[in-house]
């Protein structure tokens, strides 16, 4: 790594912590008020990490219901959340395509299941309505094919590329120098560092170091790791350099403005207000209870020296006029009867409003319905399908970001399958050959988990509404419409539910089966039709046999006159 390369690398980050500098102040309020365990700023360390104890843990079970509803409605582990597949709609219909599709897509969620992804997503989810973004980076690994490095908000900085997409990632963090060594080698250390580990007693020190994703240029990504304070040194402080043939930078924002890196807004800002008074309130209602419970007491002087036990069960001696009198009583020092009712009401409200702000009545539909009568499955769906729409600019937005994961994921399963295909290496690919149909074909996802599918209830529903007026036109006609394709909406409608397509027959097949079935009813007509051919063929020898006599009607239809 020459001086250029670490000077350009060093202006990148700098240039980068600006604008992450400008979102710290108000991370750190939605961390302490939503999720005090998570986020790391300035480099802290266990000791100065603040965990604010919060009075009332509305804002954290939301943020948890949120982080798990979003994970179960877009990347459920239970079921296929996405599919592969290609724009050329026709060949997209051909067996052999569809086959193959259909085995990315079952090899890839395996992957997928054995590597760390389903650890790494709910927390990520749960930051994603925080505060407004999430990242992590998908790296190859040779146990699991990939694994991922999810970070919490603090610990990254990120920039976009020009339309839009997550394409370079910085970090300062430290490590250990047994870490550095483990992870990068002895030789790769810088000579402080090499010191440091040599002495037994230093080598739980902990150094600076930098990590930096940005595009190389060539369509691929460069990650360079580098010590902060080694740049003197011959090689700038360069620890490890890899390539990435794809952009392993998974981030999404709820929302955004153009131009910037961060989200504007999220379930997380849109509800800070109501969090901060909920806890000042759920302060003011413990302290207006405890005031009345554990009131400031008075007495007489007299028993100052003497001492006074309030304790349940307690002997306090006193003579008859300090205990008759009414100034020489032990009594509160003022008659409070606290009122919180309208404290009450505020933090239902409050948590309301922060429930509402983080689709906890979404994720929890059925166990936030408190009616006598339970919704039938039909209300359900249709509430469901309702409420999911103010999901889907969200929604977006996590697309992209699974977008660049199956690209990731993908392009790492071709690689590894590539050399066997080609016999330059031995052993048992990830992936079959793919058709030649394919060659030069974009592979691209479509997701069809449980949100994502209520975003397209419209359109089924649509095609369920227009197959049962074209029934009910048929039977007016007395025939069947030809103006429905019911193959086609089949397609359409297998398509949009994430049907496997390996037990949806393609067009070829479906008209050779029909080719078959109306020669099979030609032969069963043919032969219905058989005993009376006989009977024709038998009536017409008997009839080219008879002699036809002048008187007789044979004679007569013969046109044969007497002699």
């Amino acid at each position: 790594m020459d001086e250029t390369r670490r000077d350009i690398a060093d202006a990148r980050i700098s240039h980068l912590k600006r604008e992450f500098d400008r979102m710290v102040p108000q991370w750190r309020d939605l961390r302490d008020n939503f999720m005090p365990t998570r986020g790391r700023f300035n480099k802290e360390d266990d000791a100065s990490i603040r965990k604010q104890r919060l009075a009332n843990n509305t804002p954290v079970l939301a943020v948890r219901t949120a982080g798990s509803g979003l994970h179960a409605g877009l990347t459920s582990p239970a079921r296929p959340w996405q599919k592969s597949a290609i724009e050329d709609k026709d060949l997209m219909d051909w067996a052999p395509v569809r086959e193959w599709l259909a085995i990315v897509d079952s090899r890839m969620l395996g992957y997928y299941a054995k590597s760390n992804l389903y650890q790494a997503l709910p927390t990520m989810y749960s930051e994603y309505a925080a505060v407004g973004t999430m990242c992590a980076l998908c790296l190859e690994n040779d146990d699991t094919l990939f694994r991922f490095e999810p970070y919490t908000v603090g610990h990254y900085m990120l920039a976009r590329s020009e339309t839009g997409v997550y394409d370079t990632f910085a970090r300062e963090f430290t490590m250990t120098v047994r870490q550095m060594h483990d992870r990068f080698g002895y030789q790769a250390l810088s000579k402080k560092t090499r010191g440091k580990y040599d002495n037994h007693k230093t080598r739980e020190e902990k150094v600076d170091i930098h990590h930096l994703v940005e595009p190389d240029g060539r369509g691929a990504f460069d990650s360079c790791y580098y010590e902060t304070g080694a740049k003197h040194e011959s090689n700038k402080g360069l620890l490890k350099r890899a390539r990435f043939t794809e952009n392993p930078i998974l981030a999404a924002s709820w929302e955004t403005v153009w131009g910037e890196s961060y989200a504007s807004n999220c379930p997380g800002m849109s509800s800070l207000g109501d969090a901060r008074a909920l806890q000042r309130e759920e302060i003011n209602k413990a302290r207006a209870i405890d005031r009345h419970h554990n009131p400031a007491m008075q007495g007489p002087a007299t028993l100052k020296m003497q001492g006074v036990s309030l304790a349940p069960g307690a002997m306090n001696w006193v003579d008859q006029m300090q205990a008759t009198g009414q100034m020489g009583q032990i009594r509160p020092v003022h008659d409070f009867k606290p009122e919180i009712g309208g404290l009450l009401d505020n933090i239902q409200k409050n948590e309301a409003r922060i429930n509402s702000g983080f689709f906890v009545d979404l994720f929890l539909m059925l166990t936030m319905d408190d009616r006598n009568q339970r919704a039938t499955a039909e209300e359900i769906r249709a509430r469901y399908d309702e409420k999911v729409l103010v999901l889907g600019p969200t929604l977006e937005q996590a697309n992209a970001m699974l977008r660049t994961l199956h690209s990731r994921a993908f392009g790492i399963m071709l690689r590894k399958s590539q050399p066997i295909w080609e016999g330059r290496i031995d052993g048992d690919p990830i992936l079959p050959p793919p058709p030649k149909e394919l060659e030069g074909l974009d592979i691209v996802p479509e997701f069809i988990s449980a949100l994502q599918q209520a975003q397209r209830a419209q359109q089924l529903q649509g095609i369920e509404r227009f197959a049962g007026f074209a029934a009910q036109i048929s039977q007016y006609e007395g025939r069947p419409s030809a103006k429905l394709d019911t193959d086609q909406a089949l397609d359409i409608y297998a398509a949009a539910l994430g049907i496997d397509p390996t037990i949806i027959r393609d067009d070829d097949e479906v008209s050779e089966i029909r080719q078959g079935e109306a020669q099979a009813a030609q032969m069963e007509k043919m032969a219905a039709m058989a005993p009376a051919i006989r009977d024709m063929g038998a009536g017409a020898k008997s009839l080219s046999e008879a002699t036809a006599e002048p008187d007789s009607l044979l004679g007569s239809m013969a046109g044969v006159l007497p002699g």
